[in-house]
């Protein structure tokens, strides 16, 4: 998942986790979407000529499970549906 450096440092300075913020931060949206592994190096030829930066690949989808895992360089586990609920009380 790309982090930004400035919102590592913020994180590390505030003793908070970026990639909290990353997936259920809010307003900030990237386009997601699936692909062939044999597609890979038009994908970033293409989005790096379109955007100057190339798409950055976040996961891969396996068969037989409908869960959603993250794994960092310390740690992994599924992933727990957050951030705000517009019709939570």
């Amino acid at each position: 998942m790309p982090i930004s450096d400035s919102l590592r440092k913020l994180g590390k300075e505030i003793s908070k986790n970026p990639l909290t913020w990353a997936l259920h931060g809010g307003k900030d949206y990237e386009l997601l979407f699936t692909a062939s592994p044999s597609d890979q190096e038009k994908i970033a030829a293409l989005t790096t000529d379109f955007s100057g930066t190339a798409a950055a690949q976040i996961g891969t989808i396996t068969e037989g499970s409908d869960d959603i895992w993250i794994e960092t360089e310390t740690s992994q586990g599924n992933i727990v549906s957050g951030g705000y609920s517009h019709f939570k009380k």
